[in-house]
C-alpha cells in the first residue's frame, strides 16, 4: 500500500477530506484508494459483492453527555446503545445530519469522517475492525473510498477507545429468532439496538414530515382553474424537468388503449392521462422525490420507489376491470400505489436506527412480512405510541399533509387492512391486491407467497386470474417502469 505522503497518497489526497488526508500523513498510515467516482460507496460495494461486509467500516456520529462521539464499526454490525450508555455515562443517540456540516466543515454534507482527532472529537472503535487484515472506509467525501490495515486503524484513531459496542449478524439472528419470530423475549434485546426515545418527541414526529413546497402549492391551486386545466397543469409540471419526463414516460406505458405517439408533456396530460390522473401522479411523484434517506438496501429509496411504481402501474391496469359500483377513482388508486410505502422512506429520515434494524431483520428473514417486523421492532423500541409511527399511518399523515384526496389517503393508511370496506375502500383494496400479486414476482414487501383473501377480491369484483394477467402485462413493461423508478429515487 502507498503511504499517505507518497506518490499514490498525494494523488489521492484531493479526493479525501483535507483533514483526513492530513491525519493519514501525520500518523504515517499507509493507505490505498479503493474506488472513486459518482455513485461509489462502501454500502454499494458491499451489496454488489465487491468487498466482504466484514472488511467494510462505517462511521456514526453520536451525541452523549460528553459531547459528540464518532463510532467506528463494521458495516454489517449494529450499535448496541445500552453498552455505549454504560461506558459513556448517559443517553446516547445519533446526531441529526444538520450537525455534520458544523462539526466537519471540510466534509461533504452528511458524510462522517473515520477520524475524530482533527475535528476535536473522541472516537470509539469496535475491536473487530482492528483484527481485519484490511478495512475499507469513506474519507469524508462522497464517492471516494480508501483502505488501510486493520491494525493501523488504531493509530489513525489516536487517543480513541477500543470498545465492544456492536451487535454482529450472528447475534442479531438470535435476537430475531427470540423477539421477532415469536416475540417471546420481551423486546429487551431489540431495545438495546435503538436509542432511548423521549415520548414527547415521538408524539410530535409526524409534524416533522416534509411539508408541501412552493411547487406543490402551485399544483394545489390547479383544481380551481376554470379554463384549460390540463394545459395549466402541463405548464406547472414543466418547471420540474425530472417530473415532466416521468409523466410523459407514464403516458407511454402500455396500460391503456393505444393512443398513438406521445410527443410532449401537453399531449401526455391532455390527450392520454387526463387532468385527474396526471394531477394525482404529479403530486405523488413529487412527494417521493423529497426524501433523501438511504438509497440502497431492501428498505432504501431505490427498492421502495421501484415497488411503489410497479404497484401504481398495476393499480391503473386493474382499475378499469373493477365494476363501477366498487371502482376507485383512477387517480386516487395510482397515487395510493405510489405512496403506500412512503412511511418507510420517512423512517429513513426520522427513525434511522429503527429503520436500519428493520432492514437488517428483513435481510436475515426475507420470508417475514414488513407489518410483522415493524410491529415487533417498533412496539419494543418506541413503546405504546408506536402505532402512529408505523409506515401506513405515517404515510397517510404525509398524504393528508400534501392534500391528497380522502380516498387516496385512506388507501395509504389501510392498504394492509383486509377488512377495509365502505364507499371509498376501493383504492385500499386495489393496492392490497396489487402488492400481493407483485410480491409473487419478487417486488415489494407484502406478505410472502400468499394470495389476497377472497373477501378482498369479492369486494373489488375481481378474480385472481384477472389480477395475475394484469400483473404479467405490467411486468412486460419493466424496462420503462424501472426508468421511471430510477429517476424518482435519484
Amino acid at each position: 500500500m502507498a503511504r499517505g505522503d507518497g506518490r499514490r497518497g498525494a494523488e489521492a489526497a484531493p479526493v479525501l477530506a483535507p483533514a483526513v488526508a492530513a491525519e493519514l500523513r501525520r500518523r504515517g498510515v499507509a493507505h490505498r484508494m479503493v474506488a472513486r467516482g459518482w455513485g461509489v460507496s462502501v454500502e454499494g460495494l458491499v451489496r454488489a459483492g465487491r468487498i466482504p461486509a466484514g472488511r467494510a467500516a462505517r462511521a456514526v456520529l453520536l451525541g452523549s453527555r460528553q459531547g459528540p462521539v464518532i463510532a467506528l464499526l463494521p458495516w454489517d454490525h449494529l450499535v448496541d446503545f445500552r453498552v455505549l450508555e454504560a461506558e459513556l455515562g448517559g443517553a446516547v443517540a445519533p446526531l441529526p445530519p444538520r450537525a455534520v456540516r458544523h462539526l466537519f466543515p471540510d466534509c461533504d454534507a452528511g458524510c462522517i469522517p473515520p477520524v475524530g482527532r482533527p475535528y476535536g472529537l473522541p472516537t470509539v472503535v469496535e475491536p473487530a475492525l482492528l483484527e481485519r487484515r484490511e478495512v475499507v472506509l469513506e474519507g469524508g467525501r462522497r464517492h471516494a473510498l480508501f483502505a488501510i490495515r486493520g491494525r493501523d486503524l488504531w493509530r489513525l484513531a489516536a487517543k480513541g477507545r477500543a470498545l465492544r459496542f456492536t451487535c454482529a449478524p450472528e447475534r442479531l439472528a438470535l435476537v430475531v429468532a427470540a423477539e421477532v419470530e415469536t416475540a417471546a423475549g420481551g423486546g429487551a434485546a431489540l431495545r438495546a439496538l435503538c436509542p432511548r426515545r423521549d415520548p414527547g418527541a415521538l408524539e410530535g414526529l409526524p409534524e416533522r414530515l416534509p411539508a408541501p413546497d412552493a411547487f406543490a402549492a402551485r399544483l394545489l391551486e390547479l383544481p380551481a382553474v376554470r379554463a384549460d386545466r390540463a394545459a395549466a397543469l402541463a405548464d406547472v409540471v414543466g418547471a420540474d424537468p425530472v417530473l415532466a419526463v416521468q409523466l410523459v414516460r407514464w403516458a407511454r406505458l402500455p396500460l391503456r388503449p393505444a393512443a398513438g405517439p406521445v410527443r410532449s408533456l401537453r399531449e401526455a396530460v391532455g390527450r392520454v392521462l387526463g387532468f385527474g390522473l396526471a394531477f394525482e401522479l404529479a403530486r405523488a411523484m413529487r412527494i417521493l422525490r423529497v426524501f433523501r434517506g438511504p438509497r440502497l438496501g431492501g428498505l432504501g429509496r431505490e427498492a421502495v420507489v421501484r415497488g411503489a411504481v410497479y404497484t401504481a402501474a398495476l393499480c391503473e391496469a386493474l382499475a378499469p376491470l373493477v365494476p363501477p359500483k366498487a371502482r376507485p377513482a383512477r387517480g386516487a388508486a395510482v397515487a395510493a400505489g405510489l405512496l403506500h410505502k412512503a412511511g418507510v422512506l420517512a423512517w429513513g429520515e426520522l427513525l434511522r436506527p429503527e429503520y436500519l434494524l428493520m432492514e437488517r431483520v428483513l435481510e436475515l428473514r426475507p420470508d417475514l412480512a414488513l407489518p410483522v417486523v415493524e410491529r415487533r421492532v417498533l412496539s419494543a423500541t418506541l413503546g405504546a405510541g408506536w402505532t402512529r409511527l408505523a409506515h401506513a399511518p405515517l404515510g397517510a399523515a404525509l398524504a393528508e399533509r400534501w392534500g391528497l384526496s380522502p380516498e387516496a389517503t385512506r388507501a395509504v393508511r389501510e392498504h394492509h387492512n383486509e377488512l377495509c370496506r365502505g364507499a371509498d375502500a376501493g383504492a385500499a383494496n386495489l393496492v392490497l391486491a396489487a402488492a400481493h400479486a407483485l410480491r409473487q414476482a419478487g417486488i415489494g414487501h407484502a406478505t410472502p407467497s400468499r394470495d389476497p383473501p377472497r373477501e378482498v377480491l369479492a369486494a373489488l369484483g375481481l378474480g385472481w386470474p384477472q389480477v395475475l394477467a394484469q400483473t404479467r402485462r405490467v411486468l412486460a413493461a419493466a424496462a420503462a417502469l424501472d426508468r421511471i423508478a430510477r429517476a424518482l429515487a435519484a
